[in-house]
């Protein structure tokens, strides 16, 4: 008995390592997916968003303000693109994502438990909520489907159809 309960913590334990390789890979893919549709620069903001969990936009500010200035400073960069340091440039990507439903914006309140008066937690729901943004991985894997949607509705509906289609 003992053998067995030794296997079946062990497997269990392969099977988390086995889990987290599985979505680093679906990580990896939907970066390249979305590079491939719509290039470094808005890949390079959701392959951040991808590898946290949520982020604000002073975050993502800061992390590509801190990496242009590294990027600046180092003569041997290795990055295949410009770093981005105009936010206007985040923010078009963000938005860009947003757009295609990739991106997920949520409204979440910011604030510790350490004061608990009522004046005090009134006072911090107000001024503390923020965005967080992170990305849908399901939903950026689910763009390498639109070829076949797109047969699809071409030979179901016909040719108006899949131009509609594609234009969506």
């Amino acid at each position: 008995m003992t053998s067995s309960s030794a296997f079946s913590s062990s497997s269990s334990s392969t099977s988390v390592s086995t889990s987290s390789a599985y979505h680093s890979y679906k990580v990896r893919l939907a970066i390249d997916v979305i590079k491939e549709h719509f290039g470094p620069l808005v890949s390079e903001v959701a392959a951040l968003l991808l590898r946290s969990d949520s982020l604000t936009l002073p975050e993502i500010y800061k992390y590509f303000r801190q990496h242009a200035r590294e990027a600046s400073f180092s003569s041997a960069s290795t990055s295949t693109i410009e770093p981005i340091d105009d936010p206007y440039i985040v923010r078009n990507c963000l938005l860009l994502l947003r757009r295609h439903n990739i991106l997920i914006i949520d409204y979440k309140p910011y604030f510790s438990m350490e004061d608990t008066t009522e004046e005090k937690m009134k006072e911090r729901d107000k001024q503390s909520k923020t965005l967080h943004y992170s990305i849908d991985l399901d939903m950026t894997l689910n763009r390498l489907r639109f070829p076949r949607v797109l047969l699809l509705v071409q030979t179901v509906v016909g040719m108006l159809g899949y131009c509609l289609m594609e234009q969506l």
